[in-house]
C-alpha cells in the first residue's frame, strides 16, 4: 500500500504542478477552468499523502504529519476559493451588463467589491495552509537522503516568506499590495520535489524491500 501511495503521490504532484499554471495562463472555457480547478486541488491533496509516505521512509515526525495534513486541507481550500471566484465573476459580469444599461454600475461595482472579499479571505486561508504545509515538509527534507539541505532550506525560506507576506498584506494579496508574489516560486519548488520523488522510486522500493525482508 505504501509503495502504491508513493507512486500515486508522485504522479499527482506532477499533475498539480502542471495543471495550476495551465489554469492561470491558458485562455480556457468556463467548464475547462472548473475541471482544472478540481484536478489541481485533488492532485495537491493526493500528492501530500504520497509525499508523506515517501519522506517517512527515512523518518516519520510529527512536523511531517502536520505538514502533510496542512497540504491536504490546502487542496480543499484552493478548490473552494477558485470555484467561488469563478461563480462570483460569472454572476457579476451578468449583473454589471444589466447595471450599465440601468445606470447603476457604481452600485453594482460596490456589491462586487464586497462579495469579492469572500474569495480573498479563502485565498489567504489557502495560502496559509499551503505555506505551513510546505514549510514543515521542507524542514523534514533537510536531513532526507534523497533531498538534503540544499533542497530543504529553499523550501523553508520560500514557504515562510509567502506566509509572512500574506499575513502582512491581509486581506489584499501581496501582488496587489505592491509586493512580490512567491506563488510561482513555490510552484517551481513543488515541481522539483515531485520530479525528485519520481526519480527516487527505485530507492523507495529498495527501502521497502529491505523492511519486508527484515520482517520476514
Amino acid at each position: 500500500m505504501i509503495r502504491t501511495w508513493i507512486r500515486v503521490g508522485a504522479i499527482s504532484g506532477l499533475v498539480a504542478a502542471i495543471s495550476y499554471p495551465t489554469l492561470i495562463l491558458a485562455p480556457l472555457p468556463l467548464a475547462a477552468v472548473a475541471f482544472l480547478t478540481c484536478l489541481f486541488g485533488v492532485s495537491l491533496s493526493l500528492a501530500a499523502v504520497g509525499g508523506y509516505h515517501f519522506i517517512a521512509l527515512h523518518k516519520a515526525t510529527i512536523t511531517l504529519q502536520i505538514g502533510a495534513a496542512a497540504e491536504v486541507i490546502a487542496g480543499v481550500l484552493v478548490i473552494c476559493m477558485l470555484l467561488i471566484q469563478l461563480a462570483v465573476n460569472k454572476t457579476m459580469e451578468s449583473i454589471l451588463s444589466t447595471a450599465e444599461a440601468a445606470g447603476t454600475t457604481e452600485i453594482a461595482n460596490s456589491i462586487w467589491l464586497a462579495v469579492d472579499q469572500v474569495q480573498l479571505g479563502i485565498d489567504v486561508a489557502w495560502d496559509v495552509y499551503i505555506s505551513i504545509g510546505t514549510l514543515l515538509i521542507a524542514w523534514n527534507l533537510r536531513s532526507h537522503p534523497r533531498f538534503g539541505p540544499f533542497f530543504g532550506w529553499p523550501g523553508v525560506v520560500i514557504a515562510s516568506s509567502l506566509l509572512v507576506l500574506n499575513l502582512v498584506t491581509f486581506p489584499t494579496p501581496p501582488s496587489q499590495a505592491g509586493l512580490v508574489d512567491l506563488g510561482p516560486a513555490l510552484g517551481l519548488w513543488s515541481l522539483a520535489m515531485a520530479i525528485r520523488i519520481v526519480l527516487s522510486l527505485k530507492w523507495a522500493d529498495q527501502v521497502l524491500e529491505a523492511r519486508e525482508s527484515s520482517i520476514a
